[in-house]
């Protein structure tokens, strides 16, 4: 159920994809499948977060995030407080979106997740940069870019070379820009 419920996410009928997972849901509830019963969790509130509807997004980020914290599974627990930073991050609360990214940050190096580390702080940047706190977004940045080139990721290097220029651009730094 799940694997076809991708199916149907990547191709945009949520409302089947969503069917699915909860009948997913209900089958690993039966098995006492905790880790199953997280990811599908996880997978639900990815359908409700690409639907607009946060507070369900959140639920189940939630509800995910506890059994990730039962099983100790670091890299869900840090995807997830990823993931509810994000949904934090789209509502506009930038301190809640700030704290579960800096979250994920810490156990991404706990894990010694270099690349996750470097989307941590590209993404903490983000937040700095929509409050206005150019210099600490900078700062987040090139930590980002300098994984980025450690790691030889193209696309990281790209990205953030892309977010420097707009906060040059945004303070009217056009040359730098």
């Amino acid at each position: 159920y799940n694997n076809i419920a991708i199916i149907y996410y990547e191709q945009g009928n949520y409302p089947k994809a969503l069917d699915l997972y909860t009948r997913s849901l209900k089958l690993f509830r039966q098995l006492n499948d905790k880790a199953g019963i997280a990811g599908t969790y996880n997978n639900i509130a990815i359908i409700y977060w690409k639907q607009g509807n946060y507070p369900k997004a959140l639920d189940h980020y939630t509800r995910s995030l506890k059994l990730a914290r039962q099983l100790n599974y670091k890299v869900s627990i840090a995807n997830t407080y990823n993931n509810i930073a994000i949904i934090y991050r789209l509502q506009g609360n930038y301190p809640k979106a700030l704290d579960h990214y800096t979250r994920s940050l810490k156990l991404k190096r706990q894990l010694n997740d270099k690349a996750g580390i470097a989307r941590a702080y590209n993404n903490i940047a983000v937040i700095y940069r929509q409050q206005g706190n150019y210099p600490k977004a900078l700062d987040h940045y090139t930590r980002s870019l300098k994984l980025a080139r450690q790691l030889n990721d193209k696309a990281g290097i790209a990205n953030t070379y892309n977010n420097i220029a707009i906060i040059y651009y945004e303070q009217g730094n056009y040359p730098k820009a």
